[in-house]
């Protein structure tokens, strides 16, 4: 595996393509082993933290409005062999006139 690690003052973008890395699955022993972890909980006193300014009031930033997304279409699934099924989405596409 290798690791970069990249410096660059905010405001900064990023963007890598899925050639970045295979993710990785755990195993079935890993899963079954997880289950009888314990999870440890921190309280504030733990973190030194304890009378800190913490959550939304010390946020330095606002939300001015929240919306619920737009209602998505029907999904219309093609199962065709590939030529076919290109030649139907497209078709979809230009009915619709997307394309």
């Amino acid at each position: 595996m290798r690791i970069v690690v990249l410096a660059k003052p905010v405001p900064a973008l990023v963007a890598v393509t899925q050639m970045v890395g295979e993710p990785r699955y755990p195993s079935l022993r890993g899963i079954m082993g997880a289950r009888s972890k314990e999870i440890a909980t921190v309280g504030l006193d733990e973190l030194g933290l304890r009378g800190a300014a913490l959550g939304g009031d010390a946020a330095t930033t606002r939300v001015l409005r929240a919306r619920a997304a737009a209602a998505s279409g029907a999904t219309r699934v093609v199962r065709a062999p590939a030529v076919e099924a290109a030649h139907e989405t497209v078709e979809s596409l230009a009915d619709r006139r997307l394309i």
